[in-house]
């Protein structure tokens, strides 16, 4: 069974109701309702009902999802503690006013692919360290295995963090990296460059650093 990001599933729950506020089909009173705030807190409660829900039943996480709306617009007659402290509340509800008008039906339809409340924020972290080895994606790497060694790269990057230069040298050759390496790989010098660097061109800093390094911008340039 296919397993669904739950970030991108309520991101997209997000979408449709921008859509359904911007529906002149829909009555005006229950658009206005959808104001950017209150779509906001419409999707922190999905993802809370997801985590609060995560690894059980794809029933309960169903219930909760389509009561989403109830608890935002100030009806908690099925609310559960868990995530509201107005059980039971209905004074001032607003609900009426924004009937189901479909926005978290796909959410809920895949109520299954959702129960283990899992993201792919490893894999776009993972991804977004392989584009800076690859040039940024703008050079043909797939001959001779350059393509997958940078791959591999990534990997030890992702795993072993910043030091993991230092920590495959000492694995592979058994020795202590030279004193030109440590000059320039050091994680102390690492994260003082990262802390002073920012703003990148408008910190003179940055522009310093900058000079002598091959980056993906300046890949193939001559001197």
């Amino acid at each position: 069974m296919k397993i669904h990001c739950a970030n991108h599933a309520v991101k997209n729950y997000g979408k449709a109701l921008y859509k359904i506020r911007n529906d002149t089909s829909v009555a005006a009173s229950g658009r206005k309702l959808l104001t950017a705030k209150n779509i906001k807190v419409l999707q922190d409660i999905a993802m809370k009902v997801l985590y609060i829900n995560a690894h059980g039943l794809v029933e309960d996480l169903k219930v909760d999802l389509l009561n989403g709306p109830n608890h935002v617009y100030n009806d908690h007659s099925k609310c559960k503690q868990i995530y509201c402290e107005n059980v039971g509340d209905k004074e001032n509800s607003k609900i009426l006013e924004l009937k189901n008008t479909g926005a978290l039906d796909r959410l809920v339809a895949k109520g299954h692919q959702l129960i283990d409340n899992e993201t792919n924020n490893r894999a776009e972290l993972y991804m977004s360290i392989l584009c800076k080895f690859n040039a940024g994606k703008r050079l043909n790497l797939t001959q001779r295995g350059s393509f997958e060694t940078r791959a591999n790269i990534s990997g030890l990057r992702y795993n072993n963090g910043i030091g993991w230069q230092s920590d495959t040298w000492k694995q592979i050759t058994s020795t202590s990296p030279g004193e030109h390496f440590k000059k320039y790989v050091t994680k102390e010098d690492i994260v003082e460059i990262e802390v002073h660097t920012k703003g990148q061109w408008d910190n003179p800093r940055y522009i310093m650093e900058r000079k002598g390094r091959l980056t993906a911008s300046r890949f193939g340039e001559e001197e």
